[in-house]
């Protein structure tokens, strides 16, 4: 991806990322039992100076997103409703004794997440196929 050609990618896309990418270090601090705020003053960064740390990350990933998303276009990947409830079915199991967490997988933009990680997996695996063959 990084030495690919692409045009700028579209700020809001490397927006979104940075926002994911601090969503998902949050995530990882709480679960390891420190506060977000202490987390920062441990690594000497205020907030805006750890979003401008992950920008050139987000841009790669962004266009990871996007040459994906491309393949898939191209090779028609499609994901069925049914390989989407199956896989909220199989996340949903990990909290069959959480009734709370469990009837949030189900939620529509959770949904839409994991719609995205299966076509993602199934353009992965389409591609793996196709440098076998070459």
């Amino acid at each position: 991806v990084s030495g690919s050609r692409f045009e700028d990618v579209p700020e809001l896309l490397v927006q979104e990322e940075v926002s994911r990418m601090r969503h998902e270090l949050e995530r990882g601090v709480a679960q390891q039992g420190l506060e977000w705020n202490e987390y920062l003053t441990q690594i000497k960064k205020t907030e805006n100076e750890l979003k401008l740390d992950f920008v050139p990350h987000a841009i790669e990933r962004a266009k990871t997103t996007i040459a994906i998303r491309e393949i898939a276009e191209k090779e028609n990947i499609t994901v069925t409703d049914k390989e989407i409830d199956e896989e909220l079915d199989h996340i949903a199991e990990f909290y069959k004794d959480d009734p709370e967490t469990k009837k949030v997988v189900y939620e529509p933009q959770h949904r839409e997440q994991v719609a995205a990680v299966l076509k993602n997996r199934k353009t992965l695996a389409r591609l793996k196929e196709l440098a076998v063959k070459t």
